[in-house]
């Protein structure tokens, strides 16, 4: 793990010819897949990206559906003991509002 990360999230591109293989190794199927449509917002220049903003809606297929504006890349170490507490406290389902540390500028 990571020194003050609570989880890792990894995500991977599969090359089409290993999916079944993949989907079994990690035993997934159609009963447990779950149908998004993500959209990332920028400029045309990248601003937000070139910044480490990153503004992301996502529309779950049968589900909620949510958005999130991140800041990258995290410090896991440099996020205040209030945050953590306070993340836990609402499911991490913080609104934007919320997430910058210092007042915006």
């Amino acid at each position: 793990m990571v020194s003050g990360a609570e989880g890792i999230e990894i995500k991977a591109t599969i090359p089409e010819a290993q999916i079944d293989k993949a989907l079994v190794r990690f035993n997934l199927n159609a009963d447990n897949d779950q149908d998004r449509f993500i959209y990332f917002f920028d400029t045309p220049a990248l601003d937000l990206l070139t910044g480490g903003i990153v503004a992301r809606a996502r529309r779950i297929i049968g589900g909620e559906h949510d958005s999130t504006v991140k800041a990258r890349p995290v410090i896991p170490e440099a996020v205040s003991a209030d945050w953590k507490k306070t993340a836990a406290s609402r499911s991490r389902r913080m609104p934007a509002k919320k997430a910058w540390s210092s007042p915006p500028r």
